[in-house]
């Protein structure tokens, strides 16, 4: 697998500022410990948008990872803005198998990391939106967050971030790891079925309708369809209080 790593900002672009630290010094030491652990790895070639401080504009990060014929692209971001935890982006509108990294990646390192997760999310930007492979773009901690900053300050801050982020990329790999449904309510009323539908889908969730016959009574089961393992789904709906049961694909 070619796994293209890029270090938001660098050269004349220092990213988010906040009293000593730089965003862009934070995410170069990550992508290059991310780069030295996943170095020998027998399925992983790996390249760097930058492997120093230097300006690289947005268009030649993105054209750099055409060139690399890259299978999976990761920006790296520091937030800011007096938030706390990780969240990570893609874009817009993609495919199925962007989603699917993007949701297994994200809990990889949420998993790792132990930090408020923000959630999955979509943006509009550029590297997301001019790739043509899979993109997922990551923020972790808040620079400018006091508990955030004091994290950030230590290399084992900056060494958990780059494990965080390997373990979401080797997840990739793992083919007993396969697209996961999970039931999420089971309802006589087909209105209140499609009321949980739309709460699932404003947390990103992607669900159908089932209709159910048991004897004499009718059910629509809400299905939560994801590349997610069924426990990391059902970890993710036990955090909005949601119960919810596993059905193996065959």
């Amino acid at each position: 697998m070619r796994i293209f790593i890029d270090p938001g900002h660098g050269g004349h672009d220092p990213g988010a500022v906040y009293k000593n630290l730089k965003e862009k010094d934070l995410t170069l030491a990550i992508a290059k410990r991310i780069s030295a652990q996943l170095y020998h790895h027998p399925k992983i070639v790996l390249s760097l948008s930058r492997s120093v401080d230097e300006t690289v504009s947005l268009h030649q990060r993105v054209e750099k990872a055409h060139a690399f014929k890259a299978d999976l692209f990761i920006s790296i971001h520091i937030n800011a803005g007096g938030g706390t935890g990780f969240e990570s982006y893609r874009y817009l509108h993609t495919r199925e198998k962007t989603k699917g990294y993007h949701e297994r990646v994200h809990q990889s390192i949420i998993a790792e990391l132990k930090v408020r997760d923000r959630g999955i999310k979509k943006g509009d930007f550029y590297v997301l939106r001019n790739t043509r492979m899979p993109a997922v773009l990551t923020e972790s901690y808040f620079i400018d967050h006091p508990n955030d900053y004091a994290m950030l300050q230590k290399q084992q801050t900056i060494n958990s971030i780059a494990t965080a982020h390997v373990k979401g990329i080797t997840s990739l790999l793992d083919k007993k790891t396969t697209p996961s449904s999970v039931i999420c309510g089971s309802f006589k009323n087909r209105d209140k079925a499609e009321k949980r539908q739309a709460l699932l889908k404003s947390h990103g969730f992607e669900t159908t309708l089932t209709l159910m016959t048991m004897g004499m009574n009718r059910y629509y089961r809400v299905n939560v369809h994801s590349a997610l393992t069924c426990a990391q789904v059902q970890a993710r709906l036990r955090l909005l209080g949601l119960a919810s049961f596993s059905v193996k694909n065959n």
